[in-house]
């Protein structure tokens, strides 16, 4: 079937995916899904990102987590990743995917391989409060040992590290 017009008097659409520089973003959850992993030896939990605010309004972001794997060490990060996720979003104790969706934080990103990787998410001040008046909540974020604190600062430091490295 014709399109019904000449393409070629069109300039192609400018489609940037190049990586976001390193930086703390704002995003919105747009999509969570379970799915095997490449070999089908684990899941994976991939979660999908959108930039909310700034230059990079609306690029899209992933996140592959390890939530099941063969590597006991692979799955522990998976899970950890996983549950920093949660607490920033202020749903600590969820064990749905569908409480994912639509809700906010603050990612983290950084390049590795000339590819973006997220390194760890924090709560946007306000934004758990509005969140939780949109959503019933059953439980409160308390801090733990070990928890986001823990994670964050690990991960904090391993950012400044790498970006020291790469100039």
């Amino acid at each position: 079937m014709d399109f019904g017009f000449d393409p070629s008097q069109y300039q192609p659409s400018e489609n940037n995916f190049s990586p976001l520089p390193r930086g703390e973003y704002p995003v919105l959850i747009t999509g969570a899904r379970m799915e095997d992993n490449q070999k089908r030896t684990g899941k994976l939990c991939i979660v999908e990102l959108q930039v909310t605010d700034g230059q990079f309004k609306g690029r899209k972001l992933w996140h592959n987590m390890n939530i099941w794997h063969q590597s006991e060490q692979a799955q522990e990060i998976g899970r950890k990743e996983l549950s920093g996720l949660l607490q920033a979003i202020g749903k600590p104790n969820s064990r749905n995917m569908a409480e994912l969706q639509n809700t906010v934080c603050l990612a983290q990103v950084t390049l590795k391989d000339g590819k973006n990787e997220i390194w760890g998410y924090a709560p946007i001040p306000g934004a758990l409060a509005q969140q939780a008046n949109q959503q019933p909540r059953q439980h409160q974020y308390s801090g733990s040992p070990g928890g986001m604190a823990d994670q964050r600062q690990y991960r904090d430091e391993a950012f400044r590290a790498q970006a020291n490295a790469t100039g």
